[in-house]
């Protein structure tokens, strides 16, 4: 397989408001925007466009629970729980 083209394709589950919800430096950018830096830089640097949060998190809880993180964003919070909060 061409591994230039392997690197220009969407993941099947890709999605572009993920990438933005969990990544707020470049939020305010547009869809097509967002798609390209995702190929362009985001997909090197290891950049979140999901997380797999289990079926009973409840981010009001996790705020609370926190009061520390109160400054993050919901999708930056969410970030953290899978990456430090469920250990």
């Amino acid at each position: 397989m061409d591994n230039t083209k392997k690197e220009n394709t969407l993941k099947n589950d890709f999605n572009v408001e993920g990438y933005r919800r969990y990544n707020p430096d470049i939020s305010d950018q547009s869809n097509e925007w967002l798609k390209k830096h995702y190929f362009e830089y985001g997909k090197k640097e290891n950049r979140v466009w999901k997380v797999n949060l289990p079926k009973d998190f409840n981010l009001e809880v996790y705020k609370l629970a926190n009061p520390d993180l109160k400054d993050l964003s919901d999708g930056c919070l969410e970030k953290h729980f899978v990456e430090y909060g469920m250990y």
